[in-house]
């Protein structure tokens, strides 16, 4: 009878826990990204630096119990654009790194490239913005180092030609 008793205790804390992590969990990760993806994209309108870094706090604290779900690119994304406004540009990178392995959006080799080159690794930098611009010719404007623009551009025109660039 005990024994009995045990196992439905044990069964019911399972589908409990069950429910949470294939339910809850995601309904919550979900709105913490949209949260956290509206927030971001305020304060990145704003040029104060200080609500920059409070949403970038906000969201890394709000996503931290969401970076367990391996195919989400939206959430190494967001935790990457954090460390970007918090100028932690070293992991920003490494966030950017876990959001290419998940997928291989320009935007992402966008980010990855401007944060390499904030790091100093200008030669990876111009590898990964040359392959953000091979998918998206119109980044090429969004590089804000000169010097870094003119050597994709140059890459780009041997690799595809002069008519790639054109409008």
């Amino acid at each position: 009878m005990i024994l009995r008793r045990l196992g439905a205790f044990a069964a019911i804390v399972m589908a409990t826990l069950a429910l949470y992590q294939c339910a809850y969990v995601p309904i919550h990760c979900s709105r913490e990204v949209w949260r956290s993806e509206q927030r971001l994209a305020t304060s990145a309108e704003d040029a104060d630096r200080s609500s920059q870094a409070s949403a970038a706090n906000r969201t890394l604290a709000r996503l931290s119990r969401c970076d367990a779900r391996p195919l989400d690119v939206n959430v190494p994304m967001l935790i990457a654009l954090s460390y970007r406004f918090l100028l932690r540009h070293d992991f920003a990178v490494r966030s950017y790194e876990r959001a290419l392995a998940i997928d291989r959006r320009p935007e992402i080799y966008l980010g990855l490239g401007m944060e390499q080159l904030q790091v100093g690794s200008r030669q990876a930098a111009v590898n990964t913005l040359f392959q953000a611009c091979s998918f998206d010719p119109r980044l090429l404007d969004a590089i804000d180092d000169g010097q870094a623009r003119v050597e994709v551009r140059k890459r780009m025109v041997a690799a595809y030609g002069e008519s790639w660039l054109a409008p």
